[in-house]
């Protein structure tokens, strides 16, 4: 992406920030899933995901739902807010803040480097946007940030549990 990219995307999000909260949430998490799953297109050419490494069986739906729409957000919106906060009173630039903390939970998220590679893009814009908004959308953009990682991780959730009827 480049930063005119960024830039028109940052101006339409903004838009919407400033009336609904959810309503930029859903937008966010949208454009993430869709740029994760046409990367997983992509690297699936190149990449055997079948055959990989599968280190433990997946739990219960409902311990799935737990950790990953509720739990994970709330601790990775807080760590992300916390990280934008510290790098910002040093006077980082907001693309390499995103793109460190991108990094960073691609390493804490992935098994393997291709599976990094597909966490470094909802962190990244989530990061973005954060660092981009924290100022003008005080009390709402980390509501915003959250609830996207809240909608793409459910929407993960869905089809991680819904796999197993289709197989």
């Amino acid at each position: 992406m480049n930063k005119l990219t960024l830039t028109k995307y940052y101006f339409l999000f903004m838009e919407t920030a400033q009336t609904s909260v959810a309503k930029s949430a859903l937008y966010m998490s949208l454009l993430t899933l869709i740029l994760c799953s046409g990367a997983l297109a992509i690297i699936n050419i190149f990449h055997d995901f079948q055959h990989g490494q599968v280190w433990m069986d997946a739990p219960p739906a409902i311990v799935l739902f737990v950790l990953l729409v509720i739990l994970a957000p709330t601790l990775e919106t807080a760590l992300l807010a916390t990280f934008v906060i510290i790098f910002q009173k040093v006077r980082v630039e907001n693309t390499i803040i995103a793109s460190l903390f991108a990094l960073v939970m691609a390493y804490f998220h992935s098994e393997d480097p291709v599976r990094g590679i597909i966490v470094t893009i909802p962190f990244f814009l989530w990061t973005y946007f954060y660092a981009s908004t924290r100022k003008k959308l005080t009390d709402r953009a980390w509501k915003i940030i959250f609830f996207a990682h809240a909608f793409h991780n459910a929407a993960i959730v869905m089809i991680v549990t819904a796999e197993p009827a289709f197989t």
